[in-house]
């Protein structure tokens, strides 16, 4: 997943997929689904080498 993490005291998680600009399901649809339902799931994110943390 190309993107950033950001995590606020385990209380808030902010994310941003790179190159999705403000609608991530019209730029980005596959990679808005994986951290859709990653989420929904309860799943950590996937890891690759161009997610920062």
């Amino acid at each position: 997943l190309a993107g950033y993490v950001m995590e606020y005291e385990e209380k808030l998680t902010f994310i941003t997929i790179r190159g999705a600009g403000h609608s991530v399901v019209d730029k980005q649809p596959e990679r808005g689904l994986l951290v859709f339902t990653s989420i929904i799931q309860g799943q950590n994110l996937p890891k690759s080498p161009f997610l920062h943390y």
